[in-house]
Order: C-alpha cells, then sequence, then structure tokens
C-alpha cells in the first residue's frame, strides 16, 4: 500500500504460477530424493551381493580407436574375488586395460569372443583353463553385452575338472586291467 492525496493505492501481483512452480519444484525434489535412496540401498545391496558370491564378476568397457575398431577392454569394475586368483585386490585392477593386466586374453581367443558378443549381442558361455599369479585354474565364463561392453560371470570349476580328469584316469586303468584280466584267462583257458 502506498498512500496518495485522497486514498491509498493497491498493488497486487498474481504468484499463483510461482506458488504452483514451487509445490512442483518440492514434489520433484522430494521424488528425487526418494529415487536417490532407493538407488543407495539397491548399490548396496548389489556391492553386497557381488561381493559374496562365489563368482568372478567383471565389466569391461570396449575402448575403440578413432575409426570405431574395438582395440581393447578397459576393466571398469571386478568384484573382490578376483584376490584369490590374482592376489591384487579389484581397486588396484579397475581402470586398467585387460591388454595390460590380462594380456593372455589376446592370446588365446578370448578377446575375439568378447568381440563377438559386443558385434551381435550373444550371450556366450565356455569353459578355459588358466595358469594365473595363484595357481592353474578351470573357469566357466559367462559373457553378455552390456551397454559398449561386456559383462563377465567366471565360476571356478578347477575342482570338477581336476575330478572328471581324475575319473577318465581311473576308467583307463579298470580298462587296462580288464584287458589284462581278459587275456589271463584267455590264456589259462577259461
Amino acid at each position: 500500500f502506498a498512500p496518495m492525496e485522497d486514498g491509498i493505492t493497491a498493488t497486487s501481483i498474481d504468484i499463483t504460477a510461482n506458488k504452483r512452480a514451487e509445490t512442483n519444484l518440492k514434489a520433484l525434489n522430494d521424488t528425487l530424493e526418494t529415487q536417490n535412496l532407493e538407488l543407495e540401498r539397491t548399490g548396496l545391496f548389489l556391492q553386497n551381493m557381488l561381493g559374496s558370491i562365489q563368482y568372478v564378476v567383471s565389466y569391461f568397457e570396449a575402448v575403440r580407436d578413432p575409426a570405431g575398431k574395438i582395440v581393447d577392454f578397459k576393466i571398469s569394475y571386478t568384484n573382490d574375488k578376483i584376490v584369490e586368483l590374482t592376489g591384487r585386490k579389484a581397486k588396484e585392477i579397475e581402470g586398467k586395460l585387460i591388454s595390460k593386466e590380462y594380456p593372455h586374453l589376446l592370446e588365446n581367443g578370448e578377446f575375439e569372443i568378447f568381440l563377438k558378443v559386443i558385434v551381435t549381442g550373444e550371450f556366450i558361455e565356455y569353459e578355459k583353463e588358466y595358469n594365473l599369479q595363484k595357481g592353474h585354474f578351470y573357469f566357466c565364463n559367462e559373457v553378455l553385452k552390456l551397454g559398449d561392453g561386456i559383462t563377465i560371470v567366471s565360476q571356478n570349476i578347477t575342482w570338477r575338472k581336476t575330478t572328471e580328469k581324475e575319473l577318465e584316469e581311473a576308467t583307463e586303468r579298470l580298462a587296462v586291467q580288464k584287458t589284462i584280466l581278459h587275456d589271463a584267462e584267455t590264456a589259462a583257458g577259461l
């Protein structure tokens, strides 16, 4: 209000739009805060889950040359199960290139498998033998495309492969013994 000679002047501004915008902004902020809390809970759950499973889980992000050709992969994530194989913590490996950390992947045909998964989007499962810092291992690897990279879930199947090999050797020994027994029975006329 402002005084005038014979009265007062009143000026009013319609702030309805501003109040609506404030209300909408508060509602959006509340929704965003709720979503952020849910995302944080989900992230913690996934971290706990990935840290406690018996598999090595990794995400390799494609590294491309100027022409767009994949020339390497960056280790964007790996769970701490990797320590049992390499003796190194996940944080020491993450951010590095597979050509530097795991050069054998470029030599044993796995790099080509990774490329095929990126190009086709097809899920590939295969078994592979490795000589790593912490010993000799067999793994069943599952590779699937995720964005411009691959997720690899690796299950240590060394015990199974060792047992299969022992069973195969025992079966061979048994076959030899059976042949010797059969030959002995034939020679004895039984």
